[in-house]
Parts: structure tokens; sequence; C-alpha cells
């Protein structure tokens, strides 16, 4: 095997796992943004309700 070969093996053994892991991670970033939009659409709701119930 070349040295390119080694380099490259080398990176990609190292560089894969980490990108790995920060894909996980932003896909649980994801999940966690779509909550709080959630929860945040819920509670302008609820907001909204009570304004309307107490004019």
């Amino acid at each position: 095997m070349g040295v390119y070969e080694e380099v490259k093996q080398a990176l990609q053994d190292i560089v894969a796992p980490e990108l790995r892991a920060l894909q996980v991670g932003i896909k649980r970033l994801d999940e966690k943004i779509d909550i709080a939009i959630q929860i945040r659409e819920r509670l302008a709701a609820l907001e909204a309700k009570v304004a309307a119930t107490v004019r």
C-alpha cells in the first residue's frame, strides 16, 4: 500500500466515526427543534384561546 493510500485510510479511520457521531448529534438536534416548534405552536394556540375567552 502506498503512502497516499495509508494516509487516506488513516484519515478515513479517524474522520468517518467522527462524522457519524456528528450526523447522530445533528439528527437529535433536529428532532429537538421539531419538538420545540410543536410546543411553541400549541402554546400559541392556547394563548389565542385564552385571549379570546378573556375579551
